[in-house]
């Protein structure tokens, strides 16, 4: 593989992640409500922490520094046994911001 080629494949892999990040943004979003007013909120937390643990190592991985810091923001409140839900809002409401920009950009 020459390095034209390298470039494109990596061009290619953060086109597909951008796209898979913007297409999880409503089910993220969701999780999120749950965690805050849920019936079953360390559930949701539970699996937030996971989503946010995904998306934090493959955006850092590919380069998009926004989200991957807005991820582990997320990821690190998650790990907590009960989440502040004021803190889960602000740090989705900055993780959503910076997958509108993804998605934007």
């Amino acid at each position: 593989m020459n390095a034209e080629e390298a470039a494109a494949l990596i061009a290619r892999a953060k086109r597909e992640f951008a796209e898979a990040a913007v297409a999880r943004r409503p089910h993220l979003m969701a999780l999120a409500r749950q965690a805050v007013s849920g019936p079953e909120p360390h559930e949701a937390v539970r699996s937030l922490n996971q989503e946010a643990h995904q998306l934090h190592g493959t955006a850092g991985t590919l380069g998009f520094r926004d989200v991957s810091a807005a991820a582990q923001a997320l990821e690190s409140l998650t790990l907590l046994e009960r989440a502040d839900p004021e803190a889960i809002d602000r740090t989705c409401a900055e993780l959503d911001a910076a997958l509108s920009n993804l998605e934007a950009g």
